[in-house]
């Protein structure tokens, strides 16, 4: 079954892709590959290399109006010996004539907006970690559902803003086990589109509300297993000096008829020091970067000592565009006194074409 899963998604991206001739088609691809040493205690420096993730997308411009996309994941799974592939994105979007080109309707198996803008707007540095909120399993980057997406100010240059209705699934586990949909409405938004200083600057925030991902049959009710998902991001970066930013966010997840909430929080701050304006653009530096990121996980807010606070602290190099490196080092302390804490040197790298 899974041969011919691969099989089926090769011929799509084939069928898309020679479809150049009828269409204005873009192929793109990254790749992400690590190195990495273990230095816990009692880890014996344990190390090895890995390819992270491998993505090729392919990208179709139909008519002025539609487009289509369609992105697969070259990943490992657990039990499975070696790499295979599986989709990731398969949507259209289409942009009605009547709406002068500012609405955007979306369907099918979509980038989620607010992971979106933390990936690509926020942290931005995807190869080295995975932003806080899809680390610990809150958020998925991808879903199936429909989108309504409407652009701020002219060509968005305030953002936009939208609602998602939604499965509840992730890419990577597409089975629906009821009828129930969840629903996301978000806010992508520039305060400060024209100010040339801080034109980069993001705010966003998104609510999710639905419920958990479980066959309630005639014996549960799906009102006792909500889940409900507040989130909130900001980057604030000063020219290409340096940059700030925050990515907060709050699950609860029901745990049944007379059952306490589940509360749980993934917390994250990050920044980056770009040391071209400092050293010159003649310096051997000028493509270095510092950065460091501080998350701390809290499975459940009602218990003491059970939350976690993982430091990262890293340097960048960017020499051209589309390939970027970063050797950084990570530690994870445990506030549970039994357990003891986890460190370990990265090196990741991305390449994109």
């Amino acid at each position: 079954m899974l041969k011919q899963f691969v099989v089926s998604a090769l011929m799509m991206l084939t069928v898309i892709a020679t479809a150049s001739f009828a269409a204005e088609t873009k192929v793109e691809g990254r790749i992400y590959s690590n190195w990495t040493l273990n230095t816990t205690d009692g880890a014996d420096n344990y190390n090895n290399f890995d390819l992270g993730r491998s993505y090729v997308t392919v990208k179709s411009k139909l008519s002025d109006y539609t487009n289509v996309v369609i992105t697969m994941d070259l990943r490992s799974i657990d039990g499975y010996k070696g790499y295979t592939m599986i989709l990731k994105n398969g949507y259209a979007a289409w942009k009605p004539k009547f709406a002068d080109n500012y609405l955007t309707f979306t369907l099918g198996l979509q980038p989620t907006k607010y992971l979106d803008a933390v990936d690509n707007l926020f942290w931005g540095r995807r190869y080295v970690l995975n932003s806080t909120g899809d680390l610990n399993n809150f958020l998925t980057t991808a879903d199936l559902g429909v989108t309504i997406n409407t652009d701020l100010g002219k060509k968005g240059a305030y953002g936009s803003a939208g609602l998602a209705i939604l499965n509840g699934t992730k890419y990577s586990d597409v089975i629906e086990k009821n009828k129930q949909k969840d629903i996301n409405p978000y806010l992508i938004f520039n305060p400060f589109p024209n100010n040339a200083d801080f034109s980069k600057s993001v705010v966003a925030a998104q609510f999710y509300s639905g419920t958990q991902n479980i066959a309630f049959g005639d014996s549960l009710n799906a009102g006792d297993y909500k889940n409900q998902i507040a989130s909130i991001g900001v980057e604030l970066p000063y020219k290409k000096i340096f940059n700030v930013g925050c990515d907060l966010n709050w699950q609860t997840l029901g745990q049944g008829a007379g059952q306490d909430d589940l509360k749980k929080s993934a917390l994250s701050g990050f920044g980056t020091i770009y040391l071209e304006p400092l050293v010159g653009a003649s310096s051997y530096l000028r493509t270095l970067d510092l950065f460091g990121r501080v998350d701390k996980y809290d499975p459940n807010t009602n218990i003491d000592k059970d939350a976690s606070t993982m430091i990262i602290a890293g340097v960048e190099c960017v020499p051209v565009k589309g390939v970027a490196a970063s050797i950084n080092y990570r530690s994870t302390d445990f506030q549970a006194d039994n357990v003891k804490t986890t460190s370990g040197i990265y090196f990741n790298s991305e390449f994109k074409f």
